[in-house]
């Protein structure tokens, strides 16, 4: 299959196992890893190439600590009738992501059930409407409590996040999809579109220097595979896109897939 490559503007191309990729970025000859101990260079080159189980629940537990010390403080300062605000989960208010959030975790941290359906999650949802608002509260905090550094949590760091940041995004904060711990959770991005077979596709993301990341280059699924696709746009666009939340603020050129080939949350 032939490698899709960008406009020539990204300059000068290394083609490492299929995958093209500009100078300078991770996978060519003086290539920075992005996040040591993840997929940021190429198979058969120097450099880190995938993490050790130390680094990676170390990235989760960084993200929700970072998660936490900016959600709860907004949690506690938010007037109460601004929990009613509408967010972009259909049907679910501010107050219903977090019982949402309260709920996965406090099952995950005191060995309750393994998977949460649609409906499971509806439950829990419903079960807290008629909980006091500091009810409501003190659970999601003490979860937090329970699950800092318990590896039964990992597998929902990130989906917790970007409900993180559906929260923001519904209390109109700034960034609300570009923090916290933005590194560190573009990192578990990349871990989970290998696991879930996402398309190999480039990133190439606008605001990196903004941001002050250390690459604008972002692979998604198999690092090895060679691409089929490829996606230029900022970091809120990015996690946007793969959470498909409103597209319709993403401003983006993609090209050999379409958006919902990279969708891995709902």
């Amino acid at each position: 299959m032939r490698a899709v490559r960008s406009p020539s503007s990204r300059g000068p191309q290394h083609a490492v196992r299929g995958r093209a990729l500009p100078q300078g970025q991770p996978g060519s000859p003086n290539a920075v890893p992005l996040i040591p101990g993840v997929w940021t260079t190429r198979p058969g080159l120097p450099g880190p190439r995938a993490g050790s189980l130390g680094s990676v629940r170390d990235l989760h537990a960084r993200v929700l600590q970072a998660e936490r010390e900016v959600l709860l403080p907004l949690l506690d300062r938010t007037l109460e009738s601004d929990f009613d605000r509408t967010t972009v989960c259909e049907g679910w208010s501010v107050r219903d992501i977090v019982a949402h959030c309260s709920a996965v975790l406090t099952a995950l941290v005191t060995g309750g059930r393994p998977s949460f359906t649609v409906g499971d999650n509806q439950r829990d949802v419903e079960q807290r409407r008629s909980w006091p608002l500091s009810d409501l509260l003190a659970e999601l905090k003490q979860a937090h409590d329970l699950a800092a550094g318990s590896a039964q949590v990992e597998p929902v760091v990130l989906g917790l996040w970007i409900h993180g940041s559906d929260i923001r995004d519904a209390l109109s904060i700034p960034n609300a999809y570009a923090a916290p711990a933005l590194s560190d959770a573009l990192a578990l991005l990349v871990e989970a579109s290998i696991a879930k077979g996402i398309p190999p596709v480039d990133v190439t993301l606008t605001d990196a220097a903004d941001r002050r990341l250390e690459s604008a280059q972002v692979c998604l699924g198999e690092p090895s595979a060679e691409p089929v696709g490829w996606l230029r746009t900022d970091t809120p666009g990015l996690f946007r896109i793969v959470a498909r939340r409103r597209l319709e603020l993403v401003e983006r050129d993609i090209v050999g897939v379409v958006v919902e080939d990279l969708r891995m949350f709902h």
